[in-house]
């Protein structure tokens, strides 16, 4: 189906054929009407000359110079009518040709139109598969790291997450009203050196940062969605911990720092300054 611009353009063309039409026609019927009329003047002059051949032969010549002229005039003249026939039958050719055009040009641009559909449905296509993979990592990466957990931090009732934040306070200062960050800092580095093998260990931590790297380079959906289900993922005890290494331990890698501060995977959660008094539990 034409487009608004191309069936007024058709409407043009068509009307030019059909004048062209009427034209051929009168034309051809005048070029006929003259070859009937020369072929009739030729029967009565060849009548005149062949009944009259015992008049005068001047006569007979004067006879026969008008029947030439005259015949020949009216063939030459159905002759013209007949080649401007043929050019107004190119003329209405290259009308044709003009239709022919604006459908072949219509249909390129149908072609074009349905090309456009292919590559957006197959660019939805790639990104769904995109997608698909992303998803595919992400969860196989949360189940993982829930897998790590259950495995060596949490083993039998015995929580190392909470039993860090229990040590951790074992090392703050007796009768400490207003311990400041420096002091809190100071007490993290005691509590990691003094038994290395009750502190907790940062593996989780680096699992977490790739689950983050990995949700950064998805560029197909929000990213809000799967941050909110690692925000949903990670427990009290494990977000305890979180925010005394991020805030205390002075040699985490900083990148750690800056992603979760950048994405709130805490998702606000902060221990007040009152749980660092001596004596005080954090839960």
């Amino acid at each position: 189906m034409l487009n608004t611009e191309s069936n007024n353009r058709l409407t043009v063309i068509e009307k030019g054929i059909t004048v062209v039409e009427k034209t051929i026609r009168r034309y051809r019927l005048a070029a006929f009407i003259s070859i009937i009329i020369a072929c009739i003047l030729l029967i009565i002059f060849w009548s005149v000359f062949y009944f009259g051949a015992k008049k005068e032969y001047q006569y007979l010549l004067d006879i026969g110079a008008i029947s030439g002229g005259l015949v020949s005039s009216l063939f030459s003249l159905s002759g013209l009518l007949f080649v401007y026939v043929a050019f107004l039958g190119q003329k209405q050719q290259l009308l044709y040709q003009q239709i022919e055009m604006l459908y072949n040009k219509e249909e390129l641009s149908l072609t074009r139109i349905e090309l456009q559909n292919q590559q957006k449905e197959m660019k939805q296509q790639n990104d769904t598969l995109k997608l698909q993979n992303f998803e595919n990592t992400f969860f196989q990466l949360l189940s993982n790291y829930q897998k790590n957990i259950s495995l060596f931090y949490i083993i039998m009732d015995n929580n190392l997450f909470k039993n860090f934040v229990k040590y951790y306070q074992n090392y703050i200062p007796e009768n400490r009203q207003n311990i400041t960050k420096e002091d809190l800092c100071t007490v993290f580095q005691n509590a990691i050196k003094d038994n290395s093998n009750r502190h907790i260990e940062y593996t989780f931590l680096y699992q977490i940062k790739s689950i983050i790297k990995i949700i950064e380079k998805n560029k197909i959906s929000k990213n809000e969605y799967y941050f909110d289900i690692l925000r949903n993922v990670l427990s009290k005890d494990e977000k305890r911990c979180i925010y005394l290494i991020l805030n205390y331990d002075e040699n985490i890698d900083t990148e750690i720092k800056t992603l979760f501060d950048k994405y709130n995977i805490l998702n606000g959660y902060k221990i007040e300054t009152s749980y660092f008094i001596k004596g005080r539990m954090f839960f």
